[in-house]
């Protein structure tokens, strides 16, 4: 399982700087811990930064948040062994748009075979976010892929079940980074 937090707000004096819906909390959710020169806090909003149901593997379900009324999906699960798959989020970023962050919090993630990353809409859903030209992949393994070639192999920390991945995309300089949060 995958469940998507959009909710990250980190203090900047850079205009160019968003993060996705914005936010006034700090702390991590068990009251400690901030990012480098800011507060994060990871609140999830659907109505903001969702799955997209129509652009998602066979082999992935996505299902909707457990608030009521039903709100759009923020928790993907793979349904398949033995079989890659991407599903892409609603929200998409344009070049020279600012510093974007978001989080993947994986329920079930026994041997970090998951990956995170960023991609086109053109990316092909049969594979690893990765797996195309049309996107970056980290796996839970340490590795960054690209157009289905290992670009590293020690990047980061591995991560399992329970780990939060946070994806941070430059548009303004063109880089990408993730981290893990502790």
């Amino acid at each position: 399982n995958l469940v998507l937090w959009d909710n990250l707000f980190m203090s900047s004096n850079d205009a160019n700087d968003h993060d996705i819906s914005g936010g006034e909390a700090t702390g991590s959710p068990s009251g400690a811990g901030s990012w480098a020169d800011g507060s994060l806090q990871l609140q999830a909003n659907p109505a903001k930064f969702h799955f997209d149901p129509t652009k998602c593997a066979d082999s992935i379900s996505v299902a909707p948040s457990p608030q009521q009324p039903p709100q759009p999906a923020i928790t993907a699960n793979q349904r398949a062994t033995k079989v890659w798959g991407t599903v892409l989020s609603t929200t998409f970023f344009l070049p020279k748009t600012g510093v974007h962050r978001w989080a993947v919090k994986l329920d079930k993630c026994e041997r970090g075979h998951v990956f995170v990353g960023v991609s086109t809409s053109r990316a092909n859903l049969k594979t690893y976010v990765g797996g195309d030209s049309n996107g970056w992949g980290l796996i839970g393994t340490q590795a960054l892929w690209h157009d289905r070639n290992k670009i590293r192999g020690d990047y980061g920390n591995t991560f399992r079940t329970g780990a939060v991945v946070v994806i941070t995309l430059d548009t303004n300089v063109g880089t990408l980074s993730f981290g893990l949060w502790k």
